[in-house]
């Protein structure tokens, strides 16, 4: 927007042109892709500047949070809390843009770290006590604590971006982009691209595709970048034990639907998984058949208010606390199936929540031959067939889909399992890790 003009000058922020050097009319453009072009090299060119963005919040790729007194700030919202926003911000650019505001931070920053890195010792060295016997876990809780005092000795520990607490009560707008746009603006900050803060999302994706990245197609991660020392809520804290305790004790992890929860053993595979789905009233046509003749093996199970129940009552018995459970969809008149993995954690005894939650979806007819073929001839999944059809609860065509069935819900497992393995390769690394996101988001949150 111009906001002054005299006689001889128009004047746009503090960039003077001379109203003598200005084309007019019609040839003013006469090359409008060429000068666009040339400006935003110009823009990608410049060092990290104070110079808030020209264009509007729209055509960028980073959040907005603008403060009560008119700060604007970019960078990317992280979490957030009933009273709070945790948001990062390049700290280059906000030392540049809002001095004062990043002195201040940075300085409440190291007040924190202090804190937090006390209160991180005497957590690790409690857990250590009580897994005592635990020789992994213990290696891995002792490595985390020489790691600790190691980073305290620092003089200066630096990170890219600076984690802001922001009360909700001195916020006046925020403005958080759509996951698309949030990609490419990571993967620039990734690939250490200039001015991300300043540049239109068009010409970041540009300049990624010029030196062949696909954006859309890297996995993001700057939990590097971020400052891990801070307080951890007792709800955050538990979580990172059981997915710690899930790495480097013994996994945990139950199959199956709302109805029927299968333990997975060493002995469990997929096809035993399945097999048991199959019993347990995936197929909604033979199942009901079974139940209507009263055979047990297709009995189902009233689907209590907490479905889990069972499964978190049996792991606290043995001491863990920590689960996956692989849940598949109630069956559907679709051509996809839906299996979804939910990671639980134990707060304390008898009270569980989720802490994470993942979702894979495979299509009935995207099933390859080879793998229906594998299916088809496992000894679980063949048992299975085989006793549908003594029985005279399914013909051929139904076994066919049945089949493909089978090998849709391997692929959706396949898929969310993955996901969360992405996850908690993430979390556990150090245990002043990347906060928890759906942790954070729990109102009794402490």
């Amino acid at each position: 927007m111009w906001v002054h003009q005299s006689r001889r000058f128009f004047v746009r922020r503090n960039q003077a042109i001379p109203a003598e050097n200005r084309e007019t009319g019609k040839d003013a453009m006469k090359y409008p892709l060429l000068v666009t072009l040339a400006v935003a090299a110009s823009l990608m060119s410049r060092e990290i500047c104070g110079q808030l963005p020209l264009v509007a919040e729209s055509r960028l790729g980073v959040d907005l949070v603008q403060t009560n007194d008119g700060k604007r700030l970019y960078g990317f919202l992280v979490g957030e809390t009933e009273k709070t926003l945790q948001f990062a911000v390049d700290l280059r650019w906000l030392e540049a843009t809002h001095p004062e505001l990043a002195r201040a931070e940075q300085q409440r920053q190291a007040e924190k770290t202090v804190a937090s890195q006390k209160q991180l010792a005497a957590r690790i060295q409690a857990w250590a006590s009580e897994r005592a016997t635990d020789t992994a876990l213990v290696r891995f809780l002792h490595d985390e604590l020489q790691r600790l005092a190691a980073s305290q000795a620092e003089s200066s520990p630096t990170h890219r971006f600076l984690l802001m607490e922001i009360q909700r009560d001195a916020i006046r707008k925020t403005v958080r982009q759509p996951d698309e746009r949030r990609q490419i603006a990571g993967v620039a900050y990734m690939h250490d691209l200039p001015n991300i803060n300043t540049t239109p999302i068009t010409v970041l994706q540009r300049t990624l595709e010029s030196n062949g990245i696909n954006a859309l197609a890297e996995r993001v991660d700057l939990s590097k970048d971020l400052p891990h020392a801070r307080m951890q809520s007792v709800c955050e804290w538990t979580a990172r034990q059981a997915l710690v305790e899930f790495q480097w004790r013994q996994p945990l992890e139950f199959h199956g639907t709302a109805e029927l929860l299968v333990r997975r053993t060493d002995a469990l595979s997929v096809s035993d998984l399945v097999a048991q789905v199959m019993k347990g009233s995936s197929l909604h046509a033979i199942s009901q058949l079974g139940a209507d003749l009263g055979l047990p093996e297709f009995a189902s199970p009233k689907l209590a208010a907490a479905w889990w129940k069972s499964a978190t009552q049996e792991a606290e018995q043995d001491g863990f606390r920590g689960l996956l459970i692989l849940r598949l969809d109630p069956p559907r008149l679709t051509a996809k199936v839906g299996v979804t993995a939910i990671f639980l954690a134990m707060e304390q005894p008898g009270e569980w929540y989720e802490v994470s939650e993942f979702r894979g979806e495979a299509g009935l007819e995207q099933q390859t031959e080879q793998r229906l073929d594998r299916l088809r001839n496992d000894p679980q999944i063949k048992a299975c067939l085989d006793t549908l059809r003594t029985l005279g609860l399914a013909a051929d065509a139904q076994l066919v889909e049945a089949c493909r069935y089978a090998a849709a819900t391997e692929s959706a497992l396949e898929s969310a399992k993955s996901q969360f393995a992405l996850f908690l390769g993430q979390h556990i690394l150090a245990l002043d890790g990347p906060a928890l996101p759906a942790v954070a988001l729990r109102p009794d949150a402490r």
